[in-house]
């Protein structure tokens, strides 16, 4: 992951950080968790396969994942085969993500 902008600070429960992404194997026996924000992942270049504490999850192109503040995850490379993934995060450090009321 590479941090390109971001505002406000976790600190402050206030602003957010925008990443990249990129990566050609699997997490194997490690686990990852943010104990700052949510995540929301946008794949552009390969689906992300989530193994998390609730269950796993497939992201394909054009779909969007969130990984809520403080839940562990992984990501998987199915078969094993070094394929290249690309994508963005954004990591929000205020209140959980939501989807707004559209009605």
């Amino acid at each position: 992951m590479f941090s390109i902008c971001g505002a406000g600070s976790a600190a402050s429960k206030e602003g957010l950080n925008i990443m990249g992404y990129s990566f050609n194997a699997c997490m194997g026996d490690s686990f990852f968790y943010s104990s700052d924000g949510d995540f929301l992942f946008v794949p552009q270049t390969g689906p992300l396969h989530f193994e998390t504490e609730m269950g796993r999850m497939l992201v394909e192109i054009g779909h969007f994942a969130v990984v809520p503040r403080g839940i562990k995850f992984r990501i998987i490379v199915p078969g094993g085969k070094p394929v290249e993934h690309k994508g963005w995060i954004c990591e929000v450090f205020s209140d959980h993500l939501h989807l707004p009321e559209l009605g």
